[in-house]
């Protein structure tokens, strides 16, 4: 468990702790670095409102509908008269309809070019996104309660390749395991990094008991087989089946939960929304022979419930599900680790045909998932990724279908709410369309309250994947190491104090009421840490004009138990105006037990650094008015720098290794990028190294002199170290920091 320390401190200056002089253990030569524009690149898509996609109101039923040829591809040019809508079996007549194309922008999904051999990878930083530039929100949900192993092997490999070549600009995307909880919903991010450590996490579960497709058949459980089962033993068979047929609606039922949660979340997110599930043992029935079992009929009543809430849940907010089986083409068959020695082909063929009902039986449930939220399924392939491209095909465009409800749709009578059977025909001949299967006659305004209480404005903020509202935030996290608390993250949250209301206290003060809320996420989206804090932030009058110039820096100090991935995610809420803002940050922590080389977090500014990451914040400087706001925008926690300013850096090495002199050996080369490409590329230099007791941390300060006609926009400082005595596969080290360039 995490320790999360709040340590609000109301000040115009950069935290203390990263002031002071260089760090004396290795210096770098100052470079003039002639930074370039690159052309911006414009928004081509403007995404549509949520509740433009699927509405169901008194005044107004709009559903979605996919139209294809008999080769699968979108037909987008039909027209209202091409169209029929039925309700419960009665012709509605079309109000309005039209066709919604989400291309992406430029990319076609290619691979990147490699790059050439011996040169390190540049960086991948984060896009953030924000909410008009989503052009469509995947969530990836792996049913790893129920994988075999060769399954999670391919869904690895398969997902690997979706986040390289088939990811394009304007993806929201989360991949989610259904045994990482309820924290699920933190994943959504267009950050690769992210995204790769999560399919590196999917792994197979013995608890699941699943090697291979079947179960295989054992000695034990072919003895009644081989002899006829005795009529004393009819019920103990049965009991066994039943326990077999829980234990599978059990994982159903936690897969059901998980999607749900995943929905609920998408519902407030843009773009074009799709779940794609990848499972192979997703049932919702018990078994043919079993559906009338009294021991089962209270697991399958609750299935039955969660299947029809997250069916209503995903059409109403406008989330298409698709169903991907991992498995590939299965021929249910003997196999080789079946043990059938003694058998008659009578009892083999009851074997073969029991796998048969069972393959049927865990492919229902993803069709009839698809079917009611106007997906499709793909099975029976050994091209998983021919699968997901399939998918991603099919959010490249819809129809819009709207009709005048009667008045009996939403007439409400004593006990549940009518469910109202949708469908859709299309005239033309050859042409197949895909909708969503009704919904409850319930209008989204009952079904949706707006929420409106501090807690509710700070989940809804802390929750989005969006960095972006109202009080404007940046948040840096510096990863670090030392001696005294071992691994630990020291996070700067800097607040626009502009966005806060101040008032009038007594003696010539003003004050800000804030809420301000953090959660540490670990790499499955499990809550690991979590702290509230409601503060009263004081100033004099006298010297509130600077602190509205330099803004506020909370402090959070993360001492890590472990490495590993986190998620840090902040919000901050003014009590008085209930303006809100929202900032997140994804956080890798590499295990230096392993001794391999690694590089802290990278510190910026135009100040000078200290690379010791000091966890413990130190008193602020004073000065001036013009250098408090100087050093503020220049600061490791806002990192904007004016042209011909100097970049300085500050970053510590670990696990470098000896020569026989106990000397390190290390190269370093520094770029500067812009829209992801260089326009500044350093050559290799070797670090001069002042000797010391111990090499295991190495602290490493140095600068970059920006000229003075500098274009202004947004940077990538990339650094690599190369350890020329370590081992060629792990000789590379990579880190980068973003910063700012402002007039």
């Amino acid at each position: 468990m995490l320790q999360l320390f709040i340590l609000l401190a109301c000040a115009a200056s950069v935290p203390g702790a990263q002031q002071g002089k260089p760090a004396e253990q290795g210096t770098a030569q100052k470079e003039q670095v002639a930074v370039q524009q690159s052309p911006p690149v414009k928004d081509q898509v403007k995404a549509k409102k949520e509740d433009d996609v699927v509405r169901i109101s008194v005044t107004l039923v709009q559903v979605d509908a996919v139209v294809t040829d008999r080769h699968g591809k979108q037909v987008t040019d039909l027209q209202k008269d091409d169209f029929e809508i039925y309700e419960d079996g009665k012709r509605q007549q079309i109000t309005n309809l039209s066709f919604t194309s989400t291309p992406p922008p430029s990319m076609t999904g290619a691979a990147a070019p490699p790059e050439a051999k011996g040169s390190p990878a540049l960086p991948s930083p984060p896009v953030r996104l924000r909410p008009e530039e989503v052009r469509r929100t995947i969530a990836i949900v792996v049913d790893d309660l129920s994988l075999s192993m060769g399954s999670a092997e391919s869904v690895q490999y398969y997902l690997r390749r979706f986040v390289e070549r088939q990811m394009q600009p304007g993806d929201l995307v989360a991949i989610i395991r259904a045994s990482g909880g309820m924290g699920a919903l933190q994943q959504f991010t267009a950050d690769k990094q992210q995204l790769r450590s999560a399919v590196d996490r999917i792994r197979w579960k013995p608890q699941s008991g699943r090697i291979g497709v079947f179960n295989p058949v054992r000695n034990d459980s072919l003895q009644s087989i081989r002899k006829g089962t005795p009529p004393d033993d009819t019920r103990k068979q049965q009991l066994e089946e039943e326990l077999d047929a829980f234990r599978d609606q059990i994982f159903t039922v936690g897969m059901l939960g998980a999607l749900n949660y995943v929905v609920r979340g998408l519902r407030e997110l843009p773009g074009r929304k799709s779940v794609l599930l990848l499972s192979g043992n997703f049932k919702i029935v018990p078994g043919r022979d079993l559906t009338r079992s009294p021991g089962l009929q209270r697991p399958l009543d609750r299935l039955q419930s969660s299947l029809h809430q997250l069916i209503e849940l995903a059409n109403r907010s406008a989330v298409v599900i698709y169903g991907l089986d991992p498995r590939g083409i299965v021929v249910p068959m003997m196999e080789a680790g079946d043990d059938v020695a003694g058998l008659t082909p009578q009892q083999r063929d009851r074997i073969v045909s029991q796998r048969r009902d069972e393959l049927d039986d865990t492919q229902t449930g993803l069709d009839y998932l698809a079917n009611e939220t106007g997906g499709f399924v793909v099975a029976a392939s050994n091209d998983l990724g021919h699968g997901i491209r399939r998918v991603l095909d099919d959010q490249n465009g819809y129809y819009l279908i709207g009709y005048v409800p009667e008045e009996s749709t939403f007439k409400r009578t004593p006990g549940a709410a009518a469910f109202h059977k949708i469908s859709v025909k299309v005239r033309v001949p050859g042409l197949r369309v895909r909708t969503r299967g009704g919904f409850l006659g319930v209008t989204n305004e009952e079904v949706y309250p707006v929420q409106r209480t501090p807690m509710d404005q700070l989940t809804a903020a802390i929750t989005s994947p969006f960095t972006s509202g109202d009080v404007h935030l940046k948040l840096t996290s510096l990863f670090g190491n030392n001696a005294k608390i071992g691994y630990f993250v020291r996070a700067l949250l800097h607040v626009d104090a502009r966005d806060l209301k101040f008032t009038d206290e007594v003696d010539g003060w003003k004050s800000a009421a804030v809420n301000l809320v953090a959660i540490t996420f670990g790499d499955n989206g499990v809550v690991v840490d979590q702290k509230m804090q409601s503060s009263t932030l004081k100033v004099r009058s006298e010297a509130l004009d600077r602190t509205l110039r330099s803004g506020i820096t909370c402090t959070i100090i993360l001492p890590l138990k472990k490495p590993g991935a986190y998620q840090l995610r902040t919000a901050v809420r003014d009590v008085r105006t209930e303006r809100i803002g929202s900032a997140n940050q994804y956080i890798e922590v590499p295990d230096l037990s392993k001794g391999q080389l690694a590089i802290s977090t990278v510190a910026l500014g135009g100040n000078n650094l200290s690379a010791d990451l000091n966890p413990v914040p130190s008193e602020h400087s004073s000065g001036s008015d013009t250098d408090e706001q100087i050093r503020t925008e220049a600061g490791p926690s806002v990192r904007r720098l004016r042209p011909g300013a100097e970049l300085n850096y500050a970053f510590a090495v670990y696990n470098a290794k000896l020569d026989k002199a106990a000397t390190p050996r290390l190269f370093m080369q520094l770029r500067l990028l812009r829209d992801g490409k260089p326009v500044y590329v350093g050559e290799a230099v070797p670090l001069s190294l002042k000797a010391q007791p111990e090499w295991k941390r190495i602290n490493i300060a140095g600068s970059l002199k920006l000229t003075a006609n500098a274009t202004p926009g947004e940077y990538v400082f990339h650094i690599s170290l190369t350890d020329t005595l370590a081992k060629e596969k792990h000789r590379t080290a990579t880190q980068w920091a973003d910063f700012e360039i402002v007039k």
